[in-house]
């Protein structure tokens, strides 16, 4: 019985987390609103002689019925500055090769080095959408790989190298050719999401961890 009542608060609290203020006076309408009217009804059925009592229950009615209206128009103004008029984050990391990288314009990153050790980095990054972020959108990173790194001392070294902060590119020689490759947001609702860096046949592709 406990199961069960835990899951429907579950439920109920995601319902809340997503509909907001417009879940809060839709119940209030259903709630409080209809519960008012039901006593007006009974009174002026059951106490017809009675118009102070009537009374009474129809100005209860009335108050809550405007506010349950005011709380609608309120809930959809809300809905519509959430949506239509900010910015809205995702958050996400990325692990990774230690001579792998990704960048976009469409996102702030920064990157470190993995607990796992030096032969790998997680990139942790954030977009910023102008719209909800939903299930299933996507978004294109570049994606590019350094050789492994020379020496910095060794001035007989050519071609592309690592920096000091093992960023490739800083060296002689041109940058490596960048890739595009899709990094698909599955769970909108859960911050962060965790993604790894995979090659198939030499082709990079970004997968969500279970």
């Amino acid at each position: 019985m406990a199961t069960g009542n835990s899951e429907w608060l579950d439920t109920l609290s995601s319902i809340a987390y997503h509909w907001g203020p417009f879940f809060f006076a839709i119940l209030f309408c259903l709630l409080v609103t209809r519960t008012a009217r039901t006593w007006y009804v009974n009174v002026s059925h059951e106490q017809a002689t009675n118009a102070t009592l009537i009374e009474e229950h129809r100005k209860y009615f009335h108050y809550t019925f405007i506010f349950s209206f005011v709380l609608v128009v309120l809930s959809i103004a809300w809905y519509f500055y959430t949506n239509f008029s900010r910015y809205h984050p995702f958050w996400a990391t990325i692990s990774m090769g230690k001579n792998e990288n990704v960048d976009s314009d469409q996102i702030y990153a920064r990157e470190w080095t993995a607990k796992g050790g030096s032969d790998s980095k997680e990139i942790q990054l954030v977009v910023l959408r102008d719209h909800p972020i939903r299930n299933g959108e996507k978004i294109f990173l570049y994606y590019w790989e350094c050789p492994d790194a020379p020496s910095l001392n060794d001035p007989a070294v050519e071609g592309p190298s690592l920096s000091a902060s093992g960023r490739c590119g800083s060296g002689i020689g041109a940058l490596p050719a960048k890739i595009s490759i899709p990094l698909e947001l599955v769970d909108a609702t859960v911050f962060p999401q965790r993604f790894k860096l995979k090659k198939s046949n030499g082709t990079p592709a970004i997968v969500a961890e279970n």
